[in-house]
């Protein structure tokens, strides 16, 4: 069963535990039920739709979860649409120990049926 998520800011914070838990289930329960959903890893290619974004949570999940914090939130909201942008601090275990990777990140969220859902996530290496 889905969870609702009663504000933009809730949906959020379900991301990052979704993110830290490796949660497949929960990480696509948060996104849009659009083919027009979309996601851009630091990095990788753009990513249209629902079975695209599946696939690279699936694949990056597979190294288990993702240690992220976030600052500098900015959140604007309009009726049924909220954009978060903010910084994302990415600890990645490398050959020097664990090193904090910064990105920046933007969000568009939407208020559905079933409650406040992603309809486009973006990161970039700041």
């Amino acid at each position: 069963m889905q969870r609702l998520h009663a504000t933009a800011e809730a949906a959020e914070r379900a991301f990052y535990a979704a993110m830290a838990d490796a949660d497949l289930d929960r990480m696509m329960a948060l996104w849009a039920d659009d083919d027009a959903a979309v996601c851009n890893h630091p990095g990788g290619p753009r990513l249209i739709g629902r079975e695209a974004i599946l696939a690279s949570f699936r694949d990056i999940f597979s190294g288990g979860g993702v240690r992220i914090s976030v600052a500098g939130v900015h959140a604007w909201r309009n009726g049924d649409v909220a954009v978060h942008s903010l910084i994302e601090r990415i600890a990645v275990d490398g050959r020097g120990g664990t090193e904090t990777v910064e990105v920046v990140a933007n969000t568009v969220f939407v208020r559905t049926g079933g409650g406040w859902r992603i309809l486009e996530h973006n990161e970039g290496v700041s």
